[in-house]
């Protein structure tokens, strides 16, 4: 029985997530928004680009904007990682 419940909802996982695929590939073809909307403080991108052409590496602008206080959309601090991912993403979320 427990075999039956485990393919059954190994099936529902993968017809989801097929579902879910269409449903973005279709939203992307139409021109329409299928992510979440970018809630970044423009200050805070504009001081990373500023920073980032002063040399600063992506480490050290995490740790500048948290000394500044900057925080992401939810709330918390700067990581390498996202700081590179904002900068990546050029003028489109400034």
């Amino acid at each position: 029985m427990s075999n039956v419940l485990a393919s059954v909802a190994q099936w529902e996982r993968e017809t989801i997530g097929e579902r879910t695929r269409e449903v973005m590939q279709h939203m992307k073809r139409a021109g329409q928004v299928y992510s979440r909307p970018c809630l970044t403080n423009t200050a805070a991108i504009r001081r990373m680009r500023e920073l980032r052409a002063r040399g600063m590496a992506y480490r050290g602008i995490a740790q500048q904007l948290a000394a500044e206080g900057h925080q992401t959309a939810r709330g918390g601090q700067w990581d390498e990682s996202t700081v590179r991912k904002f900068l990546a993403r050029g003028t489109q979320h400034a």
